[in-house]
């Protein structure tokens, strides 16, 4: 026991070197089974097309940055610089659905120092898409730039990794910081109210727009914006070379610093969420230590007010009411929600070219919206027990069919749904959405075929492939690998399928055709639904061991 006191504490190469062995050697076992085998698979396959994007996207920056750099125009680097910045800070939080980040919160129980803590949030976080993309477009262009003017390959290193390092902590700390201010009901009512004023500002871009172009006194003001550009942090890199190119050496050193000094203070802000993270901060929306205030006796009151669902006390009515508690505490929810908002608006306003992109944008960008909710909202149901933990022990132990326990589920999910699309067309008629009944018909109609396709594929793969998983947090809701390709393939048919009804009536010019297979597909559906309800009382009491294992892992 002496000898274990007095032993020097572990290195930090030593603990990443003991945490890199425990997770290989977790990959290892996992892969013993089938499913493990499948996950890696899976794992690796998507790495491989997500390689594939982003070496393109390097191959056109480096084309790009050789021109800008070879022209002379290097302070137009900016123009690559942005769009990469925006799609690097965006992407991460539109496809939150599909991420699926390990929990690292029980690192905190083992005897690490906080910068190995820190570390390894910090790498965890950097295998993600939008990373991985990122950089490899970021490394393309500064490889263009070398190419068109070798003596700036110094700068051009130098700011690359500086733009890369910003974005990648800038990442990481507002997911941090989100998932902190979500977690609280006031904090997540302010966000919804400042989005829904970003929603609406962003209706008037298209009249600003339209007046800068038809005024030339103001059109001639729009070259000022591009030196305030450079020097914010995603245009500083083209700040740097443009003042290398012009032989400044003062000022691209100066723009170096700068950037450094940002993302020096987005890593401090990272640093406070991840201290208290490591200090054992519980998020939760009760106050701890709260003293209880007094007051005189007065007649008992329920602890809550519950949501009085429309179909009666059944258990499929109680399980929704359940499932009703954790949906209104997930901030997931909230961006799965929200998400496809903003992008139908971003559509639309990429209608501002011309009168037929105009007339495309304001045709299908609200089929376009109620797809991604699908696919957003839809994410949670191929894990629809997993919010349950070792809950799902009581259910086999209540008088109650399986399939009226996954009926709740769905439930909910379906009022979800009904929600986000009234939501979606709203944003549309005040985005001067003009639908013709046809597609309206045909976009609704489809939306309930996607929704009862996942429905009933999701039950499946809840019960075959269920993971744990914490719904009040960011990152902690996703599927499994496998589940999440699943759903994918399975909801890219269902699409496939929408949109051949469509076009196939529009080729033929006789619009009841398609909605008549619309109506086919989701009656049929229906009834695939409906059976899938009947046999999973079976599939649940053979895979009773397998669900409880998996949910009640710690």
């Amino acid at each position: 026991m002496a000898e274990l006191t007095a032993a020097a504490p572990l290195r930090l190469q030593d603990q990443l070197r003991a945490i890199l062995g425990v997770r290989w050697q977790l990959m290892m076992n996992g892969m013993r089974t089938t499913r493990g085998a499948l996950e890696a698979i899976s794992h690796a396959w998507a790495g491989i097309w997500f390689t594939i994007l982003g070496v393109g996207g390097a191959i056109g920056f480096a084309i790009g940055g050789w021109h800008f750099v070879h022209n002379g125009e290097a302070i137009w680097l900016g123009m690559l610089l942005w769009p990469l910045f925006l799609f690097w800070q965006i992407f991460p939080l539109a496809a939150t659905a599909f991420a699926d980040h390990p929990d690292l919160s029980h690192l905190t129980r083992y005897p690490l120092n906080f910068r190995a803590y820190s570390f390894v949030r910090v790498l965890y976080g950097s295998f993600d898409v939008a990373n991985l993309v990122g950089a490899l477009c970021t490394l393309g262009l500064m490889i263009g730039v070398t190419i068109a003017r070798p003596r700036l390959a110094a700068p051009a290193i130098l700011a690359g990794l500086l733009y890369v390092a910003f974005n990648l902590l800038l990442t990481q700390m507002i997911a941090a910081w989100l998932e902190r201010w979500l977690a609280k009901r006031r904090t997540r009512e302010m966000l919804a109210v400042v989005f829904f004023i970003v929603i609406i500002g962003i209706d008037f871009l298209g009249p600003i727009t339209h007046r800068l172009r038809t005024n030339a006194a103001a059109a001639a003001h729009l070259p000022l914006f591009v030196p305030l550009a450079s020097w914010l942090p995603p245009g500083l890199p083209a700040k740097v070379l443009a003042a290398g190119t012009a032989g400044h050496v003062l000022l691209s050193i100066g723009a170096l610093v700068l950037l450094a000094v940002c993302a020096a203070i987005v890593l401090k802000l990272l640093n406070l969420r991840l201290h208290a993270e490591y200090a054992g901060e519980v998020i939760s929306e009760a106050v701890p230590n709260a003293p209880a205030p007094r007051r005189p006796m007065a007649p008992a009151l329920p602890e809550r007010v519950r949501v009085r669902w429309p179909c009666g006390d059944t258990p499929a009515m109680a399980v929704a009411s359940k499932e009703y508690d954790y949906m209104r505490r997930s901030p997931y929810v909230f961006f799965a929600l929200a998400m496809p908002l903003a992008l139908m608006v971003l559509f639309m306003l990429g209608g501002s070219s011309g009168a037929r992109s105009d007339q495309f944008w304001s045709t299908y960008a609200f089929p376009f919206g109620l797809a991604y909710a699908v696919m957003t909202l839809m994410n949670l149901v191929y894990n629809v027990c997993g919010a349950d933990a070792g809950g799902v022990q009581l259910y086999f132990m209540a008088p109650v069919r399986f399939g009226e326990i996954l009926a709740g589920k769905n439930l909910v999910y379906a009022v979800l749904l009904a929600i986000e699309g009234v939501l979606l067309y709203i944003v549309a008629r005040l985005l001067h959405y003009r639908p013709t009944a046809f597609m309206l018909t045909a976009a609704v109609l489809g939306y309930v075929f996607l929704a009862i396709c996942s429905f009933t594929a999701g039950n499946l793969v809840s019960l075959y492939l269920p993971k744990k998983m914490d719904i009040g947090r960011m990152g902690r809701h996703a599927a499994r690998g496998v589940s999440s390709m699943m759903a994918m393939a399975i909801e890219a048919v269902a699409i496939a399928l929408v949109v051949l009804a469509v076009v196939v009536a529009k080729g033929l010019r006789q619009p009841e055709v398609g909605l008549l297979a619309l109506v086919i597909l989701t009656v049929l559906a229906a009834m695939a639904y409906r059976q899938v309800l009947e046999q999973t009382d079976h599939i649940a009491l053979a895979r009773r061991e397998t669900l409880i294992t998996e949910l009640t892992k710690t």
